[in-house]
């Protein structure tokens, strides 16, 4: 596997945020104090402010009778 070169446009993890100036990954929920109205979070190895865009993904199943 090729390891990215950074820093990168963006990056994209479900879970986890990776930094795109340093590649750090690192939990984007407390990064964000569990606030999806936050959009700016910091990276907490490098410390370079980032833009975040949160998202939530459901998936529902029926159940069988």
């Amino acid at each position: 596997m090729v390891k990215k070169k950074y820093p990168v446009e963006e990056t994209n993890c479900v879970d986890y945020c990776i930094c795109p100036y340093c590649g750090h990954k690192f939990d984007g929920q407390v990064a964000m104090n569990s606030n999806l109205d936050e959009r700016i979070i910091e990276c907490p190895t490098c410390e370079k402010e980032m833009e975040v865009f949160p998202s939530v993904k459901y998936t529902c199943t029926a159940i069988p009778d």
